[in-house]
């Protein structure tokens, strides 16, 4: 068999080829994990503010103003345009180990208008159940 030698200008133009190839897979990639990272933060933080909101909600003597009021400060990081819930209405009635839970729904925008081809949900939602505290 013969052994091909490739010298000067055209190992160069293999290089440039192949870099034409790999760069947009390796910028797609970079693009993508990006996208995923911002997901999952906002996701962290809506799923820790559901979880102190609620934790706040269990306590005796609190209202669902406190607990809206809390849950706006926790969120204010992820931006505006999201819904709480505070389930039941009127957390201030109920007694010692009902449950009590608050669920927090944020729109997901991608804030990668180029890359509109990866797969991200409408809506980052959390939901956090907890009993009632007694006096």
């Amino acid at each position: 068999m013969a052994s091909v030698v490739v010298r000067g200008s055209k190992r160069r133009g293999i290089a440039t080829v192949e870099v034409a190839l790999i760069l947009p897979v390796l910028i797609t990639l970079t693009f993508a994990l990006m996208e995923y990272g911002w997901f999952f933060i906002n996701a962290q933080r809506t799923t820790n503010a559901a979880r102190q909101g609620a934790r706040l909600a269990a306590m005796p003597d609190t209202t669902v103003a406190e607990v809206a009021s809390f849950v706006d400060a926790l969120m204010s990081e992820v931006g505006g345009g999201y819904t709480v819930e505070i389930q039941p209405g009127s957390i201030e009635d109920i007694p010692p180990g009902d449950p009590v839970t608050v669920t927090i729904t944020v729109p997901y925008q991608d804030n990668l208008e180029l890359f509109g081809f990866l797969p991200v949900p409408a809506n980052i939602s959390a939901a956090v159940t907890m009993a009632k505290e007694g006096p």
